[in-house]
């Protein structure tokens, strides 16, 4: 069952007390987020959590999934936790939330990187004594295992050289760990883009016990609150009770001389067949990067053409691109923009004035599962790295807020109208099912 028509209409399910959070925690949700009930993702998760039993849980972006888990972390002073983010960004966002529910101490936040070094430190070791349960969030991008069809050489070396998140579950789960506590221990396991192939390699591994697999997407990887839903490359899709929704979805192809809408993808397999033949046989051409002056120019052009319904917005760059060179020429075109690891830090003091518009700068690893308020727009600049990057970056923005709404949005991608990028974005589109519009003011 999808639940789009409940999340668009309502927030509102149960309360928090009948799910078997305690009234403290629940009087500090009012209090401190203005939050009185649980959303229907939520309520199916939460009993499933205090159960103890090993999950999985798929949600979409925005709705409250990392939200939902901490705030039943913090519901249980007595089972001491260790919370595993992907990036500090996420991790800062996780600690604010729960010191806003709990004044106890027995949650361990952090990223695998720092947390490899805290446990490899003998004088902090017993930090991480007696754990009950351990959280994996954004667990694709913290263990990002080789792609689907990844050479046996890439197989290799991800084998001889394993990511920090692997190494610190290895070391938990070891027949001879002595951090967890002994035999009740709980892992809990949560991605809006966790495929099969994934869930079987963890089960494999022997970290879960008879998992149970929440799937409030069936199947379906985009926001159900978004236009469509999204085509799992690994899992059958459901197409049943599709809504339109608020977040709508562009893609702009720029070159030396010009910018274009890109040509929508059709339902018509004949008509996207020939679409593609002639995107891949005749491939065009640039002289520029995804950071030229060009790109940064028509973000800027597209700031001031959309300023009408422009709240705050988020601009997604390549990791090899200097976030501050790009602060530094949007500052040229009066356009404020900010390290988006900045957002983590700011007191009330120091945040923007909220008559201010803010563009946050990014990439698609510092944002991965923040949550940011007022998102209105994300601009995405070049290709993404895959449909799970898409799905991430999009998802900044159609966000369930504590009103019970979801935001209405726009995600807006340029791409450098050269070689086959087109045919690429096409496809992409094309597989996530995703229908593309056609900005008014771009021919």
């Amino acid at each position: 069952m999808l639940l789009n028509k409940t999340l668009i209409n309502t927030r509102s399910y149960t309360t928090f007390q009948k799910l078997g959070i305690p009234e403290t925690v629940a009087n500090h949700l009012k209090t401190n987020f203005g939050i009185k009930q649980a959303t229907q993702a939520q309520s199916k998760f939460i009993p499933a959590i205090l159960s103890g039993k090993d999950l999985f849980l798929r949600d979409a972006t925005g709705t409250g999934k990392s939200f939902g888990i901490a705030l039943t972390l913090a519901s249980q002073p007595s089972c001491r936790t260790l919370y595993i983010t992907p990036n500090q960004e996420l991790a800062t966002q996780i600690n604010q939330w729960i010191q806003s529910l709990t004044s106890s101490n027995h949650i361990i936040v952090d990223t695998p990187a720092k947390l490899l070094r805290r446990i490899a430190d003998q004088s902090q070791q017993h930090e991480f004594n007696n754990l009950g349960r351990i959280v994996l969030d954004e667990a694709d991008q913290a263990l990002r295992l080789p792609k689907r069809y990844a050479t046996l050489r890439q197989q290799q070396h991800r084998q001889q050289h394993p990511k920090p998140a692997q190494l610190i579950m290895t070391s938990l789960f070891s027949p001879t760990s002595r951090f967890l506590h002994g035999d009740k221990r709980q892992l809990i396991v949560s991605s809006a883009t966790l495929n099969r192939s994934l869930r079987h390699w963890m089960t494999q591994q022997g970290w879960l016990q008879d998992p149970l697999f929440i799937d409030i997407t069936k199947g379906n990887q985009i926001p159900h609150h978004t236009t469509t839903d999204l085509q799992s490359t690994l899992e059958p899709r459901d197409t049943t009770n599709q809504l339109a929704a608020p977040v709508q979805h562009y893609c702009l192809m720029v070159s030396d001389d010009a910018i274009r809408n890109m040509t929508p993808p059709s339902n018509d397999a004949i008509k996207y067949s020939s679409l593609m033949e002639s995107a891949a046989t005749t491939p065009r051409s640039t002289t520029f990067d995804d950071d030229d002056d060009r790109m940064l120019e028509s973000i800027a052009i597209l700031h001031d053409l959309e300023s009408l319904v422009l709240q705050n917005s988020v601009l997604f760059v390549d990791t090899s691109v200097s976030i501050a060179d790009i602060q530094a020429r949007l500052a040229s075109y009066d356009i404020q923009a900010r390290d988006i690891r900045e957002a983590m830090t700011m007191t009330a003091s120091s945040s923007p004035p909220s008559t201010t518009r803010t563009l946050w700068i990014a990439t698609e690893f510092t944002a991965r599962g923040v949550d940011l308020p007022h998102i209105s727009h994300v601009f995405i600049l070049g290709k993404p790295s895959s449909i799970a990057s898409y799905i991430h970056m999009a998802g900044r923005t159609g966000r369930l807020n504590a009103n019970g709404n979801i935001s209405r949005g726009k995600v807006i991608s340029l791409v450098r109208d050269h070689g086959k990028s087109e045919a690429k974005m096409m496809n992409m589109y094309n597989l996530m099912n995703i229908p593309i519009r056609s900005l008014e003011h771009v021919e």
